[in-house]
């Protein structure tokens, strides 16, 4: 099975280009991506619509030089990113995915989704306290959750949320960070035991795959670019598992739901990720931490409404 999934990515991948499409490449070097990129940084730094065409400059001049060192540093990325052809549906769902970046409510979800996990871990409990809290933090915020979904994820349909049920803690079991919490949390204490400063517990920073956590960006545009650059450098992995990316799991043009069945399509890839985010939720500070708070709002989403 494996190998006809690889076959058939490879096949996709490198599927002739039609009218409507463009490469990886074009659509990161595109001025509709650099509008995107941003609304993102004003709307996260609070500047006013009035600096647009300031903060454009500054960011359409960063964007450039993202994609400039991935074509020095790792040409065979860059060069890979010209043979991945998407179609205009794909394109679509690249810049959503994006978009939702700098909308404030993701992060907000997400905020409190690692609040959620920080509360656990200080009350020594496991996954089944953690679904109370999710429960607490998030069951009052569900129409706004719906508004997300509907905005950022209309693949997630079906589910018992989207049925009309009020958020039960039963919903969540198949959320990863669930699923996971119990292993990482044990994980967490031993690592937590062999890292002390004196009287002072050293909670490690663990920097797998794509999550850029040990660095604070001097700024909104610094961490957006970070994020840029991680999603550009691992687009074909992060797309592997991203559900509307897949022209046979897309909803149709009419909003019909795709048949596609990864629940958690936009969630942060793999188990190592997974740790990362897990224990950036650990620090006193989680401002830099956009890729995980936006990946769990997409993987709450997920396991809600569909």
């Amino acid at each position: 099975m494996l190998a006809v999934a690889v076959i058939a990515c490879a096949a996709f991948l490198t599927s002739r280009p039609r009218d409507d499409s463009m490469s990886a490449r074009q659509l990161f070097e595109d001025p509709q991506t650099l509008d995107v990129l941003t609304s993102n940084v004003i709307s996260l730094d609070q500047r006013d619509r009035t600096e647009w065409a300031s903060v454009r400059k500054e960011v359409e001049s960063s964007a450039h030089g993202v994609t400039a060192q991935v074509r020095q540093e790792l040409p065979h990325i860059y060069d890979e990113l010209d043979e991945i052809q998407l179609s205009k549906r794909q394109q679509v769902a690249v810049l959503r995915h994006l978009r939702s970046v700098g909308d404030p409510r993701v992060r907000s979800v997400g905020q409190d989704i690692m609040d959620a996990i920080k509360e656990t871990m200080t009350e020594d409990g496991d996954k089944n306290v953690l679904k109370r809290h999710l429960v607490e933090k998030l069951g009052p915020r569900m129409a706004e959750v719906r508004q997300l979904r509907d905005e950022y994820y209309p693949y997630h349909v079906g589910g018992p949320v989207d049925k009309g049920a009020a958020l039960e803690a039963s919903h969540l079991d198949g959320m990863r960070i669930v699923k996971d919490f119990d292993e990482l949390r044990l994980r967490a204490v031993k690592l937590t035991e062999v890292r002390k400063l004196d009287d002072e517990v050293v909670i490690p920073v663990m920097t797998p795959g794509s999550v850029a956590v040990t660095t604070p960006s001097a700024s909104f545009l610094g961490s957006m670019m970070t994020y840029f650059k991680d999603f550009v450098t691992n687009f074909t992995d992060t797309t592997a598992q991203f559900n509307p990316f897949n022209d046979d799991d897309a909803p149709s043009s009419d909003g019909t739901p795709g048949k596609g069945t990864n629940g958690e399509a936009d969630y942060v890839n793999g188990s190592n990720n997974l740790a990362g985010c897990f224990m950036v939720a650990m620090k006193e500070s989680t401002s830099d931490a956009t890729d995980c708070v936006t990946e769990f709002t997409g993987s709450f989403s997920g396991r809600t409404f569909r």
